[in-house]
Parts: C-alpha cells; structure tokens; sequence
C-alpha cells in the first residue's frame, strides 16, 4: 500500500521508517516546508520521494497528516484542491488532542479518515525508532479508517486503543501532563537544587534515579500508595516553611508547589496514613495569598 506522509518532522519520520522496514507500506512522497527537509526525512525513512510542495503530491492509498495541529486543516483542504485524494482512499492524522473532524473536506471527497496518536515522546527520531515496538497508540475514525489504522499499527509493531473523539481534549491533556509538564516539573526541580548551590551534575545525579524510581513505585503500587514526603506524612510546619521559602524566591516555583501540593493532599487524604487535621492545616496554608 502506498502512502504519503505531509509534515514529516520527528514523529512523521519515525513512523514512516517503521512502516519502510515492515515492508507493509510503501512511501510514496514527503513534503514539508521546504524541499531541503523533505529530503533530509526521506534519507532518515529510506525511502519516498521528496517534494517541496502539496500540489507536487500523487495520489496514494493513504495520506498521513502528521503536520503541527493548527495546520491540519488547511493541509488537508490543500491535498482536496490538489486532486490527491481519491475516493476510497484514507487520510488520517497524527493529532492526540484533535478529532477526525479536521478532515471533512477529506470525507467529503470520498476519502476515509480518522486520527492515530503514538503516546510516545519523539525527541530524538532515532531513539524512538529504535524503542517503537510496544508503544500504545490511540485511533478513533469511520470503521474503514479504524482498521487501516491498525494495520498501520501493526507494521509499526504498536498496540492500539479507540478513543472517544469528543474527549480527546482531556486525553491529550493527560498525555501532555505526563510527558511535557513532567519535563518543566523537573526543570523546576533542577531550580531548586540550584538555589541550594547545588551543581547541575549533582542534581541530575539526583534526579534520574529519583525521578525513575518514584515511576516504578507509582506502576508497582499505583499514585496514592506512592505518595511520600511532608504532604503523605502530614507535616504541616515543614509544608508551610517550603511553600515560602519558594514562593519568596521565585513565585513560580511557589505556585508549582502548591498547586501539585493540593493534588498531594488528596492522595494524602486516601492514604489515611495524615492525620486529617495536618492535612487540613496544609490546605489552609495553601490558599493563603504571599504576594
């Protein structure tokens, strides 16, 4: 089956490298912005034709949309105009918070269309190549698209779940909370030890393990049983002492803490191991205004 990828930046490239090894697809062209970095994707995939422009796309069985989110639409306006996509075909794109309705212009011509979203993090293309097999990906579509994307799964050797389009905004949410806000929580982290002077090897030191450790506990005994620290314990004045140091230095850092800290209080609450009362006292310290 033939397929073109638009927008093949780090996730595009990924999966269309998998689906060239699984001899399953064929990469019929690339395009992106410009043709320079449509070849530099084509030499990562190992196959496709390189193009500088939509209007320069054939026709293929599949078209994979995996351009940024705001410029979903348009592109798949684009290839409508373009007289690339065929009726039967299927177009789909690779956005975990937009649903297949992007693509009514695609549905509208005739095409099959729906949305494939690998949880994974694709910073480094050739790290997520290599780590592909065994990533979750989730699909939601009309039923034709819905077994395309599994067969695209399949060849890229990952498992797939069905969304519910009309909440995918808090799914992507979910996905966004756990990987980039993980990356600026730790950040935050690297701040502090800072401030406490600190060496950034020092810190990474700490907080690979610690970071990897806390995630094997919260997978072994899930997020309330791997609460620990002030807030788990109760301890209300260290607690209070640690939300204005921070809030005094830096009122970000403040209000990272005490937002995840309110969370930390009801995970505290469902332990049962605080007292209610120290608890309580925390929360009141949270709601207090230190500007």
């Amino acid at each position: 089956m033939k397929m073109n990828i638009v927008g093949c930046g780090r996730l595009g490239s990924t999966i269309g490298r998998a689906l060239t090894d699984s001899e399953s697809f064929e990469i019929e062209a690339v395009a992106n912005r410009t043709l320079e970095s449509s070849k530099s994707a084509t030499d990562f995939i190992g196959s496709g034709t390189p193009v500088g422009s939509l209007d320069d796309l054939l026709p293929a069985d599949s078209t994979m949309l995996a351009c940024p989110d705001d410029s979903i639409e348009s592109c798949c306006e684009q290839i409508v105009a373009a007289q690339v996509v065929r009726p039967g075909s299927f177009v789909f794109h690779c956005s975990g918070a937009h649903s297949s309705e992007l693509l009514s212009s695609a549905a509208a011509a005739g095409a099959h269309t729906g949305s494939f979203h690998p949880v994974k993090s694709f910073a480094d293309p050739s790290h997520a190549y290599a780590t592909l097999p065994g990533t979750l990906g989730g699909i939601e579509g009309d039923e034709p698209c819905i077994s395309h994307l599994q067969s695209v799964a399949e060849a890229c050797r990952i498992s797939t779940f069905e969304i519910d389009a009309a909440s995918k905004f808090h799914y992507h949410a979910g996905s966004v909370l756990v990987c980039n806000y993980l990356v600026a929580l730790l950040e935050a982290g690297y701040q502090c030890f800072d401030r406490a002077g600190l060496s950034k090897e020092t810190a990474s030191q700490i907080i690979g393990p610690f970071a990897a450790e806390t995630l094997a506990n919260v997978e072994r005994l899930g997020t309330t049983q791997a609460l620990t620290g002030p807030i788990a314990r109760g301890e209300k004045r260290l607690v209070e002492a640690q939300f204005e140091a921070l809030y005094s230095a830096d009122e970000r850092l403040g209000a990272i803490y005490q937002s995840l800290g309110m969370m930390a209080v009801e995970l505290s609450k469902n332990q049962g191991s605080a007292a209610k009362a120290d608890l309580t006292a925390i929360t009141e310290t949270f709601k207090r205004d230190y500007r």
